[in-house]
């Protein structure tokens, strides 16, 4: 019998019991009746495992790594449809690496169900955008960022004394904003759960950036009127 299968990334997104629900109750709809259903929730040192989105608390715990919604109904050989087996999963995670959309189903129309299923799922995830993919790329590209971070700083300490002061103020401002992007990788995670810590680091993170913005341009207006006032 025909297999197809079909994985896309999840963009960044917050992720609170709601869109777990509204997500549960498509990929219950989807397909063929029955199946096996379960909500996995991951932290550092362990895991637990529901029946269903309704029975998670409002806020999750600050500990939590990733959230797994799956169905599978490949198991069923004996009480299976003409329709065909499936393998539905929807993954958040807080780096934005595994935040995956997997299916896979057999049968005839296996493809366009699929793609069926892919579209209502980003449908559905599409109000809860956010912007943490902005500071959540590929492993190795999030490894050469914090090298070149590093390497900026030690740059702009080394020259400082020696270097023309056009060329001290290019390499500190490109150093201050890397590191600025790498502690935004911290504070802000790719999917953000609904938790205390979340919506701490969140308002931390505007502060940070609003003063930050808030001392660049007043050191920008600052240098420019002394030098009209006074020539330097």
């Amino acid at each position: 019998m025909r297999v197809a299968t079909q994985e896309k990334t999840i963009p960044s997104c917050r992720v609170d019991k709601s869109l777990l629900q509204e997500i549960e109750r498509y990929m219950m709809a989807f397909f063929e009746a029955g199946g096996h259903f379960r909500v996995a929730v991951k932290y550092a040192r362990g895991a637990e495992t529901y029946h269903s989105a309704s029975e998670l608390k409002e806020r999750f715990a600050d500990a939590v790594q990733s959230v797994e919604l799956h169905r599978c109904r490949f198991a069923d050989k004996a009480d299976k449809t003409d329709g065909g087996g499936f393998n539905l999963n929807v993954s958040f995670d807080r780096s934005g690496y595994s935040s995956r959309v997997v299916a896979e189903a057999e049968g005839e129309h296996a493809k366009e169900r699929i793609e069926w299923f892919m579209n209502g799922i980003l449908e559905i995830i599409e109000p809860y955008r956010a912007y943490g993919g902005l500071y959540h790329f590929h492993p190795a590209v999030d490894g050469a960022l914090s090298a070149l971070t590093l390497c900026l700083a030690v740059v702009a300490l080394v020259c400082l004394p020696v270097a023309p002061p056009l060329f001290t103020k290019v390499v500190g401002c490109a150093a201050v904003l890397a590191a600025l992007h790498r502690i935004g990788a911290v504070m802000i995670p790719y999917s953000a759960f609904s938790s205390r810590r979340v919506e701490i680091r969140a308002k931390v993170w505007r502060w940070v950036l609003t003063g930050t913005a808030g001392a660049v341009l007043f050191g920008i207006v600052l240098t420019t009127l002394l030098r009209r006032m006074f020539g330097f």
